[in-house]
């Protein structure tokens, strides 16, 4: 279902809220049709987004590059 959405001027962004119906395992692409004020146009299109409502897995969080980083790092007292 597409969700239209038209702005206006020099603006760069535009948001949508309240995408509340989005469903688990589909793919939403995104397209943008731009004109000019010459008339000139460019389209875009993403390659789409799959939606993951799945919870994460409860587990350790490692920070650095390997498992035993955080064990060498100096004290900054």
């Amino acid at each position: 279902m597409p969700l239209p959405c038209q702005v206006e001027g020099d603006q760069t962004t535009a948001a949508f809220t309240g995408l509340t119906a989005l469903v688990h395992g589909l793919r939403y692409y995104t397209t943008v049709h731009a004109y000019n004020l010459a008339g000139l146009s460019s389209y875009a299109a993403s390659d789409g987004l799959v939606i993951d409502t799945t919870a994460p897995l409860a587990g350790p969080v490692r920070h650095g590059i390997s498992l035993t980083h955080d064990a060498f790092q100096a004290s900054a007292t």
